[in-house]
């Protein structure tokens, strides 16, 4: 992923419960989301429920890594996360 040029993260849900991905503290301007981003407004983020496929679309504006996450329940916690790189 390039500073200033624009990405998309696809979430694909093929489990049974629902889940969101949501890059923590990355700056970014234009953000858009295909469906919701679940509580998420204005934050780089996107919930796809189960058997859906949802997107979130930014351009970064900063290089640096950064960490995801799903935020539902104790998804984090069991390994749903990651790192983001901007370069």
């Amino acid at each position: 992923m390039r500073v200033g040029r624009p990405a998309r993260i696809v979430v694909e849900n093929v489990g049974l419960l629902e889940h969101d991905l949501k890059v923590v503290g990355v700056p970014s301007r234009d953000v858009r989301v295909s469906g919701t981003a679940h509580g998420h407004a204005g934050d780089v983020a996107a919930h796809a429920m189960p058997g859906t496929q949802e997107w979130v679309e930014f351009t970064p504006i900063e290089k640096g890594t950064y960490d995801f996450e799903c935020t539902i329940a104790d998804h984090k916690d069991v390994g749903m996360r990651g790192k983001l790189i901007v370069e």
